[in-house]
């Protein structure tokens, strides 16, 4: 997930379309530490997401297709990436502060499905084969389209990921997209939904195969702590309570144990 990512995050909270969203007053600076320097918002000339990311030299991808013809370059699938997410966020703000449609149960009672996921996955796949026709495109309500049934590209869409937070208005969800090239991860983007109800702000993170990872624009990393007793974990639980559910549960005692918190 390529929020885990963000030691440190820059820029202007984003809103609709990709532009700086002026922050609600009870929502504060931008701000995210994992045990590096804090960054806050610089000035409202930031360019918006897309020109953001190419402005700052991301890598192009020389790696041949199957059939010998350029693969797409690393910045293009990174630009449609983050378009697409943020086409997808639309929705999202639409729906906030709002009563949940449709809200209905998947596997068990916590792994719910609102009317809010499938139309934002509705959107974003739209907003994928508008510029990659011939790709096949997964997504977490809709399953697999197939494309062309010969590309090398396989996009991966979970529209609203964390939508049991979303459905209680609690602030950590977002709207993820990733595109694999022959199997192997390419780029992604992640637009994260924060602040809370009623003054919400989100933030836009993007990444690609040898270009880095960047944050409303600016290039982030992880943090230098390498020592768990040094760190604060993070981590949840899924939603099947089978054998593997005891064994988180000893992971937690113990690494709650040895760090400075999970």
């Amino acid at each position: 997930c390529v929020p885990m990512a963000c030691g440190a995050s820059g820029g202007l909270p984003r809103g609709r379309h990709g532009a700086p969203r002026r922050a609600h007053p009870c929502a504060g600076p931008t701000r995210t530490h994992h045990g590096g320097a804090k960054k806050t918002p610089s000035g409202s000339g930031r360019m918006q997401g897309g020109d953001a990311v190419r402005s700052r030299g991301m890598a192009m991808a020389t790696a041949e297709s199957g059939d010998g013809a350029p693969a797409v370059p690393v910045s293009e699938l990174q630009r449609v990436s983050l378009a697409a997410a943020v086409k997808g966020s639309e929705v999202v703000w639409d729906a906030l502060d709002k009563p949940v449609k449709s809200l209905a149960t998947k596997s068990r009672s916590a792994d719910i499905v609102t009317e809010t996921d499938r139309n934002v996955e509705a959107v974003v796949r739209e907003a994928i084969a508008t510029e990659f026709p011939g790709h096949a495109i997964l997504g977490e309500e809709g399953g697999l389209v197939a494309g062309d049934g010969e590309s090398e590209y396989l996009w991966c869409v979970d529209p609203l990921d964390g939508t049991t937070n979303f459905a209680h208005g609690y602030p950590s969800f977002a709207v993820s997209v990733g595109v694999l090239h022959r199997g192997r991860a390419a780029a992604g983007s992640v637009v994260e939904f924060t602040g809370g109800s009623h003054c919400w702000s989100s933030r836009e993170f993007t990444a690609g195969s040898g270009s880095g990872a960047f944050c409303n624009g600016e290039r982030i990393s992880v943090s230098a702590t390498d020592q768990v007793d040094q760190a604060l974990l993070v981590s949840g639980f899924g939603y099947n309570h089978d054998a593997f559910w005891e064994l988180n549960l000893q992971f937690y005692k113990h690494f709650t144990d040895v760090s400075r918190g999970v």
